[in-house]
This record gives C-alpha cells, structure tokens and sequence, in this order.
C-alpha cells in the first residue's frame, strides 16, 4: 500500500504564497476592471438619464433602469 505525504501548509515550505498571491492580485484587478466598465457605462448612457429625468421619470425609476 502506498503512504499518503502530508503537506504542511504552515511549515518553512509552504505553498501558500504560490495561491495567495494571484487571489490577492487577481480581486485588486478584478475591483479595478468592474470599477472601469461601470464607469464607461455610465459616460455612454448619461444622455439617456438625462432625457429621462427631463420626461419625468422618478429617481426611483431611474435608480431600478440602473440596476438593470
């Protein structure tokens, strides 16, 4: 039968950095990148809301087209 190795993650030779890095670096990027298309979202729409808030429309209703 063969032995199973255990690995100990907390030990001098721990893998950990090798997974935590790219998750840490990765969600700092990923933040980065929503934050970006949120924002040119915004800039190429901002005329309708524009429009829309002229025609009347609440801030609720603006707030729900926004969420969609």
């Amino acid at each position: 039968m063969a032995q199973s190795q255990q690995v100990d993650l907390y030990g001098p030779n721990t893998p950990l950095p090798i997974f935590i890095m790219p998750v840490f670096f990765g969600g700092i990027t990923m933040v980065i990148v929503i934050k970006g298309i949120v924002h040119q979202l915004l800039d190429q729409f901002k005329t309708d809301y524009r429009m829309l808030a002229i025609l009347g429309a609440t801030i609720n209703a603006l707030a729900a087209i926004l969420g969609i």
